[in-house]
């Protein structure tokens, strides 16, 4: 599954390509050296602030990671002159064990960044981390804290769109597998800004993404149809 939500004025088309671009690299390993990494939450997410320190648990390919607890975006910029603007927060998948950070990170990122689209790897805590002791409960769930990170990361990228010559109004998610279910989960249960939060990126950006269009659900599940419609900026169809 790949989820993808795009915000307003951007082009369908840019997400219809999006949606497939993971299987169309060469399988030279696209490298994720001199791109800046950006902590979420730069004094540690909620929840996870006396672990951000401990180090991830990397395969020896680099293809993988886990053992995630200081989530952030790795950026991925587009030149100057091809640069059109849009952006895309890109979720890699795993099954909430891990992160299939190569292929469905860098590869992704670098793909859309030599097409003129800013994209932000986001390293998002895991539900099912394979690096937590086996027998011991795992300290993050799907719906709490990988979906903080995603809502957390959209926040960031308009925060700060000026510097990154981002439109604010073009930014969109896409998810492979487990992170399409994050980004699902994002484009569906947006957030308004926080003016009394005491955050100055929560205060002045919110998560919502205008106009999200849903499947209208079938048969009798009218319950689900009416719990979608309540969502701002969702219409059913």
């Amino acid at each position: 599954m790949i989820a993808a939500r795009a915000i307003s004025s951007m082009k369908p088309t840019l997400f219809a390509i999006a949606c497939v671009i993971a299987g169309t690299f060469s399988p030279a390993a696209i490298h994720a050296e001199d791109h800046p990494v950006v902590p979420l939450w730069p004094d540690g997410a909620p929840g996870s602030a006396a672990r951000k320190n401990e180090p991830e648990k990397v395969t020896a390919s680099g293809a993988n990671v886990s053992n995630i607890h200081q989530p952030t975006l790795m950026v991925y910029l587009p030149s100057r002159d091809k640069a059109t603007g849009c952006a895309v927060i890109v979720a890699p998948g795993g099954g909430h064990r891990n992160l299939a950070i190569q292929h469905e990170g860098y590869n992704v990122a670098q793909w859309l960044a030599d097409h003129g689209v800013a994209a932000f790897i986001l390293k998002y805590r895991l539900a099912r981390d394979d690096a937590n002791p086996a027998g011991t409960p795992q300290p993050y769930t799907i719906e709490r804290d990988a979906l903080a990170d995603a809502q957390r990361a959209i926040r960031i990228v308009r925060a700060r769109a000026s510097e990154w010559n981002v439109n604010p109004a073009a930014v969109g998610i896409i998810g492979f597998s487990a992170g399409g279910e994050v980004a699902a989960l994002a484009a569906m249960r947006p957030q308004p800004g926080k003016p009394d939060a005491g955050d100055a990126i929560a205060a002045r950006c919110a998560t919502r993404f205008p106009g999200t269009d849903l499947p209208r659900p079938v048969g009798k599940d009218r319950a689900g149809e009416r719990r979608a419609a309540r969502v701002p900026g969702v219409r059913l169809r």
